[in-house]
């Protein structure tokens, strides 16, 4: 695909995007007690931003081997399908999208969640208009912290990597970006995961203020 001038901001979905944290953690730890899992499973820190489908199935056939893995996937996927709905974008969010559009940047969500509740959550938001492109973990073999779904996005969108920013609150979704050779911003807490410096925001208007800061050139790390 022939790139296209100008830059990219690729945004992932939850805890960026949409204020679900909260409650994914709340079903998740329901889930791994449901299962008695305890603390044989992950923590949702570090399940955060990675194959959720592969991660609840390895879960259900090692902790509950006598139940059906897809039904109780199924009932996972639903759980947090309404968690999503229900919840409301992240403080900060509309601000980003307008700066993106005011300078023609294209605008793209990376994340490990599936294209269509990203959709669905958009247009209920109506703030489809914002957004040029997505890229979920269906849409790729591999999701974070593989670099796959960063690398199609940016071909999806027609921008070389090296002029896309990226805005995560995972290690894995940091580590995907990277791995991408894209530019990243990490709300949260530090990056564990590589290192190479980590540009670090406590959320995302501070995320918003490092990517007009990064467009401009070299930023102090």
């Amino acid at each position: 695909m022939e790139r296209a001038p100008g830059f990219a901001l690729l945004l992932d979905f939850d805890g960026t995007m949409v204020d679900t944290l909260v409650p994914l953690a709340d079903i998740y730890a329901e889930f791994t007690q449901r299962i008695g899992a305890g603390d044989q499973a992950p923590t949702f820190a570090e399940a955060n931003g990675a194959d959720l489908a592969g991660l609840i199935g390895d879960l259900a056939r090692r902790f509950a081997p006598k139940q059906d893995a897809g039904a109780l996937w199924e009932d996972y996927w639903n759980r947090v399908t309404d968690a999503v709905i229900d919840a409301p974008p992240c403080d900060g969010l509309l601000p980003l999208l307008d700066w993106a559009r005011d300078r023609a940047w294209k605008v793209g969500v990376a994340s490990s969640s599936r294209t269509a509740l990203i959709e669905r959550w958009l247009r209920q938001q109506k703030l489809e208009r914002y957004v040029d492109d997505i890229v979920g973990a269906d849409r790729v073999a591999r999701s974070k912290p593989y670099p796959d779904i960063y690398i199609a996005l940016s071909e999806r969108l027609g921008v070389a990597r090296q002029n896309c920013i990226a805005i995560e609150d995972s290690a894995s979704g940091v580590a995907a970006a990277r791995a991408a050779g894209i530019a990243v911003i990490r709300i949260g807490g530090p990056d564990a995961t590589t290192n190479a410096p980590s540009f670090i925001a406590t959320d995302l208007p501070a995320a918003a203020e490092y990517v007009r800061r990064l467009q401009s050139g070299p930023v102090e790390q």
